[in-house]
């Protein structure tokens, strides 16, 4: 594992460990549900990555653009 991702645990762990989880559950329990997702005519929002931090590069492209539209539409 890359010292990043083991930092990045460390820090998520601190961080956890001083949640007030009394105050977050109360907090949670009194938001209202969202609203349902009225997906028609909608298109999809989505992430198309060529690298991430544990593979490293996954593919290296000429034309980022058109190839992201292409894995997406995969």
């Amino acid at each position: 594992m890359s010292d990043f991702l083991l930092e990045m645990g460390v820090l998520s762990t601190a961080r956890a460990s001083v949640l007030d989880t009394v105050a977050l559950d109360a907090k949670v329990r009194h938001m209202t549900p969202p609203l349902p997702l009225d997906v028609e005519g909608h298109g999809v929002i989505a992430e198309v990555k060529f690298s991430t931090p544990s593979e490293g590069t996954l593919q290296s492209p000429e034309d980022p653009r058109h190839a992201a539209v292409a894995r997406a539409k995969a």
